[in-house]
C-alpha cells in the first residue's frame, strides 16, 4: 500500500512539473478615462495558458462602472435615455512576450456592453509588465490597455455635445490596469 502511495505521488508530482507555471489566474482592478466622456473604474478576472516560452492565451472578464456618467453627460441610445452606470467586457486573448520576460503585448477580442444599452464587439490591445518575486508563483501584473467598442447591429449612442447637437459615439476606452497573479 505505501509503494502505490508513493508511486502515485510520485506520478503527480513528474506531472505537476511538466505544467508548472505555464497557468496563471490573475485579478485586480483598473482606471480609464472613456474618450471624449468620462473617467470610469473597473474589477477584472483573467487566465493566461503560456503555450510557448513567448505566447500565451487566455480570456479576460471585466466589470466596469462609471460613476459620473448619470451626471456629467446627457446620454441617450435607441431605447430612450441611459441612466445605466455600469457595462462589462469578456475577451479572449494572445499575449506575447517578446523578450521571454516580464513585458508582454496583448491583443484581444471579445464582448461587451457600454453602458449595458449597447451591445459591442470589443478590440482589446495593451502591453504590460508581469513581475515576478524569485521563485514565488505570485506576480504583480502592471499594464495599459484599450478598448474599441463597434457596436453591433443597429445599436447607436449619441451623446449632447456643448452645442446641444446629438453626436454618434463609437466608445474608446484607455487607461491602467494593477492587479495580483498566481502561476501554477
Amino acid at each position: 500500500m505505501k509503494r502505490r502511495a508513493a508511486a502515485a505521488v510520485m506520478c503527480v508530482s513528474i506531472a505537476a512539473a511538466g505544467f508548472a507555471q505555464k497557468n496563471m489566474v490573475a485579478g485586480g482592478a483598473g482606471a480609464y478615462v472613456n474618450i471624449p466622456l468620462v473617467a470610469g473604474a473597473e474589477a477584472w478576472v483573467s487566465y493566461e495558458r503560456r503555450i510557448i516560452p513567448r505566447l500565451a492565451v487566455g480570456v479576460n472578464l471585466a466589470g466596469q462602472f462609471y460613476p459620473a456618467a448619470i451626471f456629467a453627460i446627457a446620454l441617450t441610445a435607441d431605447s430612450g435615455k441611459i441612466t445605466n452606470i455600469f457595462g462589462y467586457v469578456a475577451d479572449a486573448q494572445a499575449r506575447w512576450y517578446p523578450f521571454k520576460g516580464a513585458f508582454h503585448l496583448d491583443a484581444g477580442l471579445g464582448l461587451g456592453d457600454f453602458l449595458m444599452s449597447m451591445p459591442c464587439l470589443v478590440i482589446t490591445p495593451g502591453l504590460g509588465w508581469k513581475i515576478t518575486f524569485g521563485k514565488s508563483p505570485v506576480s504583480l501584473n502592471i499594464g495599459i490597455r484599450g478598448e474599441f467598442y463597434a457596436p453591433l447591429g443597429d445599436s447607436v449612442l449619441r451623446y449632447e455635445n456643448t452645442d446641444g447637437e446629438w453626436v454618434d459615439l463609437w466608445p474608446f476606452n484607455l487607461g491602467g490596469r494593477v492587479g495580483l497573479g498566481v502561476s501554477f
